[in-house]
């Protein structure tokens, strides 16, 4: 008979442990978010003909980004984007198209310009941890 009151405790506490404490919903970002190699094929348009392009490699990171389903990718030195990833792996957000290849690889382009010129940065990225 003593030993109901300690075995209720017990469950009581069981309870509390299991269900008491806020659960957070998995994060389907986690598995994209990690430092990159990142190759950036930059091509610039000066009217009426005038082209350029340049190539960088450059280690960068991908981290979360300003909402629940956007990331940051830091892709080189002066350049950030942050984009919308969809739980299919894709980008998306007003100046980028890209995608997920896998969770270890992705390629996006990103556009800016007006009417004195475009510049538009074609990105493929590796994970490295």
């Amino acid at each position: 008979m003593k030993h109901k009151p300690i075995t209720l405790l017990l469950i009581l506490l069981l309870f509390i442990v299991f269900y008491g404490c806020e659960k957070h919903p998995f994060d389907y970002r986690n598995k994209f978010i990690g430092d990159y190699d990142f190759l950036v094929n930059l091509r610039t348009w000066i009217p009426p003909d005038s082209v350029t392009e340049t190539d960088y490699n450059y280690s960068g990171k991908i981290s979360y980004g300003s909402g629940d389903d956007f990331v940051k990718i830091n892709f080189l030195d002066d350049k950030e984007v942050d984009c919308r990833l969809f739980e299919d792996g894709s980008l998306k957000v007003n100046s980028i198209r890209g995608e997920f290849e896998s969770t270890k690889k992705l390629r996006f382009i990103t556009e800016y310009g007006g009417l004195g010129g475009k510049a538009t940065y074609y990105v493929s990225g590796k994970k490295t941890k």
